[in-house]
Formats: C-alpha cells, sequence, structure tokens
C-alpha cells in the first residue's frame, strides 16, 4: 500500500487551533479563533511513556501516526491545491482588517498625486493628464504604506499579543510566513511595473 503524505487542513504545521468563547453580562458573544504552539515531538514522547500507552497500545499508535503525519484526512495534493486558497483567504482577513484596499489605495492616489503636481507646478509645466504612470506611482505609495504597516506587525508582534490578541497576526489567521510571501509578491509586481516606461 502507497504511504499517504498529509498536512492539516488549514496548511500550518507545529500548531493546533481552538476557540474562544466570550459571553458577556449583556449576553454578547465574542467568538475568537487562536492558534497554540504544539510541540508533537515531546507530546508523543509523554504519550508513548504514560498509562495509557500500556492500557490502549493499538488507539495510542493511531494517535502517535495522526499526529506524526499531521493528518487531519487530507491528502497532501489535496492540500496543496488548497494551499494558495487558504493563502488567500487568510490574506483577504488580514487586508480587511488591517488594511482596506479601496481606501489605502485611494490615499496612496491622493499621497502621490499631490507630490507629483506640485513638482511639475514648481518646474512650471501646466499641461498634465492622468494616466498609466500615475496609477503606478500610486500603487507604489500604496505598497510602500503596506509594506510599513506589516513591518510594524513584526516589529510589534509580542506586544500585540498581550494587548490586541484578536488581530489577524497574533490570533494565527494569519501567519508571518504567508506576509512575507504576499511582500515578496508585491516588491516583484513594483519592479515589474517602474520598469514600464
Amino acid at each position: 500500500m502507497a504511504k499517504r503524505s498529509s498536512l492539516p487542513l488549514d496548511c500550518i504545521d507545529g500548531c493546533v487551533p481552538y476557540t474562544i468563547l466570550d459571553i458577556s453580562d449583556k449576553e454578547d458573544i465574542l467568538v475568537e479563533e487562536r492558534r497554540v504552539p504544539f510541540p508533537v515531538d515531546e507530546y508523543i514522547e509523554i504519550l508513548l511513556q504514560s498509562d495509557q500507552y500500556a492500557r490502549a497500545n493499538v488507539w495510542t499508535k493511531v494517535i502517535v501516526k495522526e499526529w506524526k503525519t499531521r493528518s487531519d484526512g487530507l491528502p497532501i495534493n489535496m492540500a496543496q491545491k488548497g494551499i494558495c486558497n487558504t493563502m488567500c483567504r487568510r490574506l483577504s482577513i488580514y487586508l480587511k482588517e488591517m488594511y482596506p484596499i479601496l481606501p489605502r489605495f485611494a490615499l496612496g492616489l491622493i499621497v502621490f498625486g499631490e507630490i507629483h503636481f506640485i513638482i511639475l507646478l514648481n518646474a512650471g509645466i501646466r499641461d498634465f493628464r492622468l494616466g498609466l504612470q500615475e496609477l503606478i506611482g500610486g500603487f507604489t505609495v500604496f505598497s510602500f504604506l503596506l509594506w510599513l504597516r506589516i513591518a510594524d506587525d513584526f516589529k510589534d508582534y509580542e506586544l500585540d499579543c498581550r494587548l490586541f490578541a484578536h488581530r489577524p497576526l497574533p490570533s494565527g489567521r494569519v501567519n508571518k510566513k504567508e506576509l512575507v510571501i504576499f511582500v515578496s509578491i508585491l516588491i516583484v509586481s513594483l519592479t515589474f511595473h517602474l520598469r514600464i516606461k
């Protein structure tokens, strides 16, 4: 029989999900998903030395196998197909909560437009039009501000875990690796667009 490789359903190794339900006196319910580190190898050692292993050997071996493969019943080829969708969903959560695209892109256009037109007016150029280059300039400012937002989240990660645990990065709904990949794609995209004349 062929060996089956697996990934967890959400494709994050080394963590386990749990849900916090916060019910206030006014019966408001806050549901928060978090991920906590899960040192699998340590827990396997503890389990193999426990009383449970002696009493329920077969069942314990099944648990250990699931932990070792991080198998939640999703074959690796299916998981790989879903990684992009999962990552895109997570990034959309981050952008929606921390950096709404439309307002920030409008801000990028406004900031670039102010600087661009002041430079043109100071140079005595009174005839100007909006075109592709101005859009790319706005996208550059938008991207730069997004990089600053992500860099700030990385810098303040420990503090945010204590004070703002509901935010996407500290809560585990988005991970650092995905944000690094996203920033790399933005840099490549911006480099390509800046080559347009």
